[in-house]
């Protein structure tokens, strides 16, 4: 028989807990209401985050195919949770930060622990943690502050142009490296932003951590398919921005932008995805052999 000392009282196992548990996360959802707001119009209107619209309703799916674990199932949530009320005193600050700075990013960031940390309270350190990743994988809707944004993109940008001309003069095409300017015989190619591969990088790494939490798969594994996603996202995107400058020196400007500019993209995504796919079963089925 199990002691009163170790026993423990559901925290949501009556109406007046359960009402104080919506009262929490609708509080906690009034609080950060204009961040959530802001950043889903970010994601609505910037096609690098657009993967984040989708981003509630994988999270969703994810939390409904997760379930509640049998030997979880008898186990009652804790009444409370030293390590929820550590996170979220941990986040407030951060959010305080982010008010008193009107700085979008803070505001993001700081939702994650106040919203984690509420949720152990609720639920319990055990069974609030094995929700936590699906919700906290709504941050890579948003994941790069606006500071860093510019760097991050012209850095991808120099690279892909870089790259792409490199290959193009073992294809002996003469090319001049002008920035981020490919020059060809009669014609110019701007690798710009939308080419900089930062698109597909978000949408990759993305796609990774779902096909993780739907897997299951080890923390080795894990972190093979993130990098996976950032190699992939490199290797694609030149490999798009070289194509683009054999069309555009074979078959002139035309040939290489309009509908192939936008195609392409589409292309290097798909790949992207089936390239991913295949390594994360490759990776299940070596695990399980061994």
């Amino acid at each position: 028989m199990t002691s009163s000392k170790h026993s423990v009282k559901p925290f949501i196992g009556s109406p007046a807990s359960a009402a104080a548990a919506v009262l929490a996360l609708g509080s906690i959802l009034v609080i950060f209401w204009d961040t959530l707001q802001r950043t889903a119009v970010i994601c609505w209107n910037n096609d690098n985050y657009s993967h984040g619209v989708l981003l509630p309703f994988v999270a969703a799916y994810l939390l409904w195919d997760r379930g509640v674990p049998k030997p979880m199932r008898s186990m009652e949530p804790s009444a409370y949770s030293w390590t929820g009320l550590t996170v979220l005193l941990a986040g407030l600050p951060i959010a305080l930060l982010g008010q008193v700075s009107e700085i979008l990013f803070v505001q993001w960031f700081a939702f994650f622990p106040v919203m984690l940390g509420a949720v152990l309270l609720i639920f319990g350190t055990r069974l609030g943690m094995h929700f936590a990743p699906p919700l906290l994988l709504l941050f890579l809707a948003k994941p790069i502050p606006d500071a860093l944004s510019p760097a991050l993109f012209n850095s991808f940008q120099s690279f892909a142009a870089h790259a792409s001309a490199i290959i193009l003069e073992r294809l002996d095409i003469p090319v001049y490296l002008r920035g981020n300017v490919i020059e060809l015989p009669g014609l110019q190619l701007l690798v710009e932003e939308a080419c900089s591969g930062i698109r597909s990088l978000m949408t990759l790494l993305t796609v990774a951590c779902v096909v993780v939490l739907l897997t299951n798969c080890s923390k080795l594994n894990a972190v093979i398919l993130g990098v996976s996603a950032v190699a992939l996202s490199i290797l694609l995107n030149i490999v798009r921005v070289t194509v683009t400058g054999i069309l555009a020196r074979s078959y002139g400007r035309e040939a290489a932008t309009g509908f192939f500019h936008s195609f392409s993209g589409i292309v290097v995504f798909i790949a992207g995805l089936l390239l991913l796919y295949a390594l994360a079963n490759f990776l299940e089925k070596a695990g399980g052999k061994s």
